[in-house]
């Protein structure tokens, strides 16, 4: 009876760990504005929050430094990022597709 206890337990210790093995990244949606360094993308992702005591409505925006392996994004580029390993000092982000792509540059060079 002991052993029947033992090897439940064991088995559900083992679940467990191959459940926590993979772990939760944060995937974020935001708009490429800048391009400018080789295979890294600057990424302005917002969000809305409202005010605890005034109730209005807030927009916050932070920029995420985005690994970008191909090179492909271009300025103005709807994206979403997910969390990865650190890959520099500031960059913890990567490219995991292309949302939507608009392409700022060559809309302001045909006005």
């Amino acid at each position: 009876m002991e052993e029947q206890k033992l090897e439940s337990a064991s088995e559900s210790a083992g679940e467990a760990t191959a459940e926590k093995k993979q772990p939760h990244r944060r995937k974020l949606v935001g708009r490429v504005v800048s391009v400018k360094t080789e295979k890294t993308a600057l990424v302005l992702v917002e969000r809305s929050m409202i005010h605890k005591r005034y109730k209005k409505k807030l927009k916050r925006s932070k920029r995420y430094m985005v690994h970008d392996e191909k090179n492909e994004l271009k300025l103005g580029y709807l994206v979403e990022i997910i969390e990865a390993r650190p890959m520099s000092a500031r960059k913890r982000f990567a490219l995991s597709r292309i949302l939507e792509s608009n392409d700022l540059l060559h809309k302001k060079n045909v006005r």
